[in-house]
């Protein structure tokens, strides 16, 4: 089987943390490519500031791991997200379409409309073991 992402369904109760936690063993370089949601409250301007930055750069904006824990956390609700991490920042740049994207980065993390996540990543071993770890998932 070619493993070549999950879909969790559960984006209520999975956040970007319990996803991110998965890759541990990875040394990624990490990209926020888009971001659109609610802020906890007192956080707002900063943030949603940040948000229309990363929304409108050209490459989008590089932080670490544990940038991203600090900002997803001071969201209420993320509604939408586009994470990608690769073992170095040339692949690490907005691309014309969904696909090339998948194909070029080593891991995609998109959350949809509040929907689902989708998750991609060339080592279909963490692919398996988020599928194993949530519940309500399936391989795309």
């Amino acid at each position: 089987m070619n493993i070549k992402g999950v879909k969790i369904f559960d984006p209520i109760r999975v956040k970007i943390r319990d996803i991110l936690q998965e890759f541990s063993g990875e040394i990624l370089k990490w990209t926020i490519l888009f971001l659109d949601g609610v802020t906890n409250k007192g956080e707002g301007k900063t943030l949603l500031e940040f948000a229309k930055q990363v929304n409108t750069s050209k490459n989008g904006i590089a932080v670490t791991k544990e940038e991203l824990f600090k900002i997803s956390d001071r969201f209420f609700q993320i509604y939408e997200i586009v994470v990608i991490g690769n073992k170095d920042f040339c692949n690490s740049h907005r691309y014309n379409n969904e696909n090339e994207m998948i194909s070029k980065c080593s891991v995609v993390i998109t959350l949809i409309d509040c929907a689902c996540w989708e998750i991609y990543s060339k080592n279909s071993d963490i692919i398996q073991n988020i599928k194993d770890k949530f519940n309500n998932t399936e391989f795309i």
